[in-house]
């Protein structure tokens, strides 16, 4: 996810959906006050050096880092929201930390693919620990087998991002 104060655009990242291609692309673009938010330490190189900025925060909406988390030692996790903006941070969420102001003025966008090739990209990537991976038809049998990006880009049901007509571009 990015914030470009300086573009005046966010980014909502999607699953499966090359989102750390663009982001990485993005992170160019953007100054010093930008917020972009981590990737898992595997994609960082991604960025050509340049790393997660300005994404802990402190605001009245977001949630308490788990108190035995700090009880028992247990690492900050990057992508729960105790941090502030994190990598698939949903639309609704971003809205309240940025303010309406912010929200109604910036462009804000996100990508969606094919629903089959990113159910199929989805089965790769949980299955490709396991030493035998289960059958397409059996994993999406399983309680862990959809992407629903449609949650991290709508707000009660309703399309928040900038939308256009592709036949004008």
């Amino acid at each position: 996810m990015i914030i470009s104060h300086s573009h005046r655009f966010i980014f909502i990242k999607t699953n499966k959906t090359a989102g750390t291609s663009i982001e990485a692309a993005l992170t160019s673009l953007c100054g010093g006050r930008a917020v972009i938010t981590p990737f898992r330490a595997d994609n960082e190189p991604y960025r050509a050096g340049r790393g997660p900025q300005n994404y802990r925060i402190e605001h009245p909406a977001k949630p308490k880092r788990p108190w035995w988390r700090t009880l028992f030692g247990r690492p900050e996790r990057y992508w729960h929201p105790s941090v502030g903006f994190y990598e698939h941070m949903p639309a609704g969420q971003i809205r309240k930390y940025v303010g309406e102001d912010v929200w109604r003025s910036y462009y804000k966008f996100a990508f969606d693919r094919n629903p089959w090739d990113r159910q199929v990209s989805w089965y790769h990537y949980k299955t490709k620990s396991k030493r035998r991976r289960p059958s397409f038809e059996r994993f999406m049998r399983s309680r862990t087998a959809f992407v629903r990006n449609y949650e991290l880009y709508a707000i009660d049901g309703t399309v928040a991002v900038t939308s256009s007509d592709a036949s004008k571009l």
